[in-house]
């Protein structure tokens, strides 16, 4: 359920990409075998956009993608990390500009708050009890956004958002999830 609603939060947040909803969507069946399957591939795709943050409008980019971890010693995959990142265009020296790592969600926590509750440059509306009020949610610029300091980077562990164990790493979870 927690994977459903961040990916439908992702669409809408970031304008949805049709290609990597479709890309997401292809993914081969859990009863295949590993030898059936082709090794993933890193992805990415990229959205512009706008944030009002202290009187000022800030363009940003945002990617959505995810890396692809290799055991050292086998060199076969064993993980998909998914990620979003957030930039700030127009930096001078993007060298310089400060970048936040922050690892989102994890087992019995929902990947959805830290990213679209308090870091993201966009932020779910809720209601003074700090609960979502049910679907459709209501999207707006988050005015206690880092982004105007520092860009950021939103790391799914592994069994959150679009991050999974996959090759022979397949079905090995944390104990404590429960999705």
């Amino acid at each position: 359920m927690q994977h459903s609603i961040l990916i439908a939060l992702l669409s809408l947040a970031l304008a949805g990409s049709p290609a990597f909803a479709a890309e997401e969507a292809k993914a081969p069946a859990a009863d295949k075998s590993a030898a059936e399957t082709p090794p993933p591939e890193p992805r990415a795709e990229r959205t512009q956009h706008e944030l009002r943050l202290n009187g000022q409008v800030l363009k940003y980019t945002a990617t959505v993608g995810w890396l692809i971890l290799n055991d050292k010693k086998t060199d076969a995959p064993i993980a998909r990390f998914g990620y979003i990142a957030y930039t700030l265009d127009g930096v001078a020296d993007a060298k310089r500009r400060p970048i936040t790592f922050a690892f989102n969600g994890g087992p019995g926590s929902a990947s959805i708050w830290l990213h679209m509750g308090a870091l993201g440059p966009r932020r779910v509306v809720v209601n003074d009890g700090g609960f979502a009020p049910p679907p459709p949610v209501q999207l707006v610029d988050n005015d206690y956004s880092i982004l105007d300091a520092t860009d950021l980077v939103m790391i799914d562990p592994v069994g959150t958002g679009f991050s999974k164990p996959v090759g022979e790493a397949k079905g090995i979870v944390d104990e404590g999830r429960r999705d």
